[in-house]
């Protein structure tokens, strides 16, 4: 068992170093904090917040308001909420939808995107708290031959899970919650997510011209 610990610590593919428990230590103080502002946002929506003495009234409006005019900032908080790995909110589906043949990539592609790159890093992140309960509840056995098949096949796994439509947002919180590196993961999920969203938003446009074309 040590020589598959200094296996991973060598590669540096799996952190377990000391300095992991400060950070962890920030990422669980974010996730809790994250988790109370989506239950009182759910809260607030099913409220009555048009009364004027009603907390947050202003804020809750402005939120709603970008978010159902598609503005830069509701399209960063439709796809950073809807990527979060509990909600199951069909993203790819919900941007084919929504694309009008005034969008562009700065002021729509651009927006949803780093949402949805926002919402992958938090997940990892959360899986980050899932790792203690992992080592209990699989066996060391099957943990350490888990871990191997990740660092063996994970950046693959990754860009795969992130370029077409698979529920990566889970993905993503396993691959957290087995503390595989996390510059690998960002950046072979950041390349994944841009090739996806890039392909559906060239396809909108060429389905658009082929009907102009047919009709």
């Amino acid at each position: 068992m040590k020589k598959i610990d200094i296996l991973f610590k060598r590669d540096k593919i799996f952190e377990y170093n000391e300095s992991t428990k400060k950070l962890n230590t920030v990422l669980l103080f974010s996730s809790f904090l994250l988790i109370i502002f989506i239950g009182f946002g759910f809260l607030f929506l099913k409220m009555d917040f048009q009364k004027e003495n009603f907390p947050l009234t202003d804020f809750i409006k402005s939120i709603i308001f970008e978010i159902e005019n598609k503005t830069f900032m509701g399209l960063i908080i439709t796809s950073f909420f809807g990527g979060l790995f509990f909600l199951f909110f069909p993203l790819e589906l919900y941007f084919f939808t929504i694309l009008t043949t005034e969008s562009n990539i700065s002021n729509f592609l651009v927006p949803y995107v780093f949402g949805v790159i926002a919402a992958q890093i938090t997940n990892y992140w959360l899986g980050l708290r899932l790792n203690r309960l992992c080592r209990l509840l699989i066996p060391p056995k099957n943990f350490y031959k888990m871990k191997g098949l990740l660092n063996k096949w994970g950046i693959g796994m990754i860009l795969i899970m992130n370029c077409i439509p698979l529920p990566s947002p889970v993905f993503s919180t396993v691959l957290g919650a087995f503390k595989y590196n996390f510059n690998k993961f960002i950046l072979f999920a950041i390349l994944g997510i841009v090739i996806l969203y890039s392909s559906l938003f060239a396809s909108y446009f060429f389905l658009i011209k082929f009907k102009l074309e047919l009709f």
